[in-house]
């Protein structure tokens, strides 16, 4: 109880002294990162990866085209639109300032805006891409846990690990002008043979692209590794997509057609070549993937037991089954526009090399069980002033059908609102689909509601409520099932110096046994987190972030579980802005991993770190970012964990025999 006292008095004390400073830009970034990723469980790397790339390579927005404004996922069509008249009617902008007069645009979408923007002089046409003049990124990383798991010291003809416990990262981008660009990333995980067999020429995952956008007829050829976005995302989709969070960015997305896979995620993209044609209202992309693909096959190795995604190749058993089927898709679509009208038709087809099997069990009556899978959508689009409406209807080869409807209103600068259907049958099959859903695109019924209003000055709601049901058997019911869930946030900034909020999320489902086992058990779990949030801008170099956080998980047959997160962390630039620091300390204590925290930590350039934690312990890190010049920077991050109630941490191959875990990463980045 004392340490809680002395945690509110540091809390509250950090309420005085308002300025008239604002909060930086990297800490702004930072909010918006952790408003995207309020769905905890969700492996969301490739989504920063995106963000974080086009935060550090912002839009001239003097220059920018309708297709590159599309790149930034928050805004529609409409605000686009909104954005080229302004700029035409204006003759350009010169300050970040003037976003918040654009039609159409809230006070957070002015904020965000400016983050992914800069302001350049007006110039008649754009930079045309040329070999003279190219600029290279090189990023380079390494990162461990320095207490050694069991699956290191496990040799590896018994099933430990094949390579050592360093992650190794390489990536490299050149770009000429704004249309041309040249990349490769290549990556070992901890645990991954390094300049052994089978990766003899050292990195276990490379990846390659090469775009080309002249946008005239030929809009953008690419060739490698890319991703292909068509309607919203029932049949293909890679990268963000629509999904739940505290802001309603989330729910809105980014372009469509083709775009380079610069991702260290080993699956859900394309793998081969793709165009983009225009003639007056009419877009046609077609596309063509093969790649290999990880799965578990039957003893006779003819057929697919299951898809592997873990992208992890550590023991001889997850060797066995790297790159043992190849995965083809291809297809073409057709879009539209006229107006505030736009059409699209998008058909695809995925093949596999081996047939998957169908499963045993009654839930996995309506998995996907064949070779070959085509998908059929066709998807309209209406914008007019202050209304979005979109929707999306696709079938398989199963004829499940799938269909989801949009609707974003905003009837005044100071609302908006969002409205989501989808029914998705249980027999459909998405390709490579990636959209709204709380499961997957199958099996799901549901209606989502959210809204973003500003009341009054300094104030700001963000809220949602889902409601869904699937109307057959899952994972974890041996019946139909129906939850809910809802987030409410208020948002309080009395000054530039000062930001807080209080959010509050409720989830509610059924659980009538696990289907796996046939047990019949009927329950409804509950789970309700409360976080309160503030950051505090000192002065210009310093800023200081206090949360605190509790998690209650309970069903109608066990008792209440209860946890909490303390933490507070010191944020640290000098004027010359060359130096960065990140310091926090945490305090956590849960009664089970059902009420786990999770917490966004700042990392390395691309990547992402939102650690859980359970248990009862601390942790702290730092974290340091150093531009040495223009062209080289440094980065580097040392975080340490310790668990006061337990004398090992993790299980199986990753478990470590100590009650503290230590992580080093290390980076550089070199620019020319």
């Amino acid at each position: 109880m004392k340490h809680i006292t002395i945690f509110f008095f540091c809390f509250f004390s950090t309420l005085i002294g308002f300025g008239q400073s604002n909060i930086s830009k990297d800490l702004l970034y930072q909010q918006f990162i952790e408003e995207l990723l309020s769905a905890d469980n969700e492996d969301q790397s490739s989504l920063l990866e995106e963000i974080e790339y086009l935060y550090h390579h912002p839009l001239d927005i003097n220059n920018a085209t309708n297709d590159e404004l599309s790149q930034l996922f928050f805004l529609d069509s409409y605000q686009i639109a909104s954005i080229l008249l302004y700029r035409q009617e204006q003759g350009g902008f010169v300050s970040p300032f003037e976003f918040i007069a654009i039609d159409g645009l809230t006070t957070s979408e002015a904020k965000y805006l400016s983050l992914f923007t800069c302001i350049g002089d007006i110039k008649e046409s754009p930079t045309k891409p040329s070999l003279k003049y190219i600029k290279h990124e090189i990023v380079s990383s390494t990162s461990a846990t320095l207490e050694k798991q069991k699956g290191y010291q496990k040799p590896y003809d018994e099933g430990g690990f094949k390579g050592n416990h360093w992650k190794k990262y390489l990536r490299w981008t050149a770009r000429s002008g704004k249309d041309m660009e040249v990349g490769t990333t290549m990556e070992t995980d901890p645990g991954e043979p390094f300049f052994k067999s089978p990766n003899k020429a050292g990195f276990d995952y490379y990846s390659f692209h090469a775009i080309y956008s002249p946008r005239r007829t030929l809009q953008t050829i690419v060739v490698g590794d890319y991703i292909c976005r068509t309607g919203l995302g029932l049949s293909l989709w890679s990268g963000y997509g629509i999904r739940k969070s505290a802001s309603l960015t989330s729910v809105t997305m980014p372009q469509l057609g083709l775009a380079p896979y610069r991702s260290s995620r080993e699956n859900h993209f394309l793998r081969g070549i793709g165009t983009q044609f225009k003639w007056k209202e009419f877009q046609l992309v077609s596309f063509f993937s093969s790649r290999k693909a990880d799965a578990l096959l039957n003893i006779r190795g003819d057929s697919i037991i299951s898809i592997q995604s873990s992208g992890y190749h550590r023991t001889s058993n997850e060797l066995d089954r790297k790159n043992n089927i190849v995965e083809t898709i291809y297809g073409t679509s057709l879009l539209w526009s006229h107006n505030r009208w736009r059409a699209q038709l998008n058909v695809n087809q995925k093949q596999y090399s081996k047939a998957i099997l169908p499963g045993s069990r009654p839930y996995q009556r309506y998995n996907f069980s064949a070779k070959t899978n085509s998908n059929i959508s066709t998807t309209l689009f209406w914008v007019d002033n202050g209304i979005n409406v979109s929707t999306e209807t696709a079938i398989s080869s199963s004829s499940g059908i799938a269909t989801l409807q949009k609707v974003i209103l905003s009837p005044a600068i100071l609302a908006r609102f969002s409205i989501i259907h989808r029914y998705y049958q249980r027999n459909y099959h998405s390709n490579m689909g990636s959209s709204f859903t709380e499961n997957n695109l199958k099996n799901e019924h549901g209606l989502y509601i959210g809204t973003e209003l500003l009341p009054c000055s300094h104030w700001k709601i963000n809220a949602y409520f889902d409601s869904w049901k699937c109307p057959w058997l899952n994972y974890n019911n041996i019946s139909p099932s129906n939850g809910k869930d809802y987030l409410v946030q208020f948002s309080f900034s009395p000054s530039g110096k000062h930001q807080c909020y209080l959010r509050i999320k409720e989830k509610t489902e059924d659980h009538n046994g696990t289907a796996s086992t046939g047990v019949k058990k009927e329950y409804q779990t509950t789970k309700t987190s409360m976080r309160l949030n503030h950051l505090w801008q000192v002065n210009p170099y310093l800023s200081i972030q206090n949360r605190m956080e509790q998690v209650t998980y309970h069903t109608e047959i066990t008792p209440k579980e209860k946890g909490w997160l303390l933490f507070a962390q010191l944020n640290w630039s000098p004027q010359s802005q060359k130096l960065k620091l990140n310091y926090r300390f945490s305090w956590f204590k849960t009664a089970s991993y059902n009420t786990r925290v999770y917490s966004y930590e700042n990392d390395l350039l691309y990547a992402l770190s939102t650690p859980s934690m359970f248990g009862q312990g601390i942790r702290s890190y730092l974290n340091c970012a150093w531009n040495i010049s223009s062209s080289l920077a440094l980065r580097g991050k040392l975080a340490y964990t310790y668990y006061s109630h337990q004398q090992s941490i993790g299980s199986g191959l990753t478990l470590i025999d100590a009650p503290h875990k230590t992580e080093l990463k290390l980076q550089a980045r070199i620019k020319f």
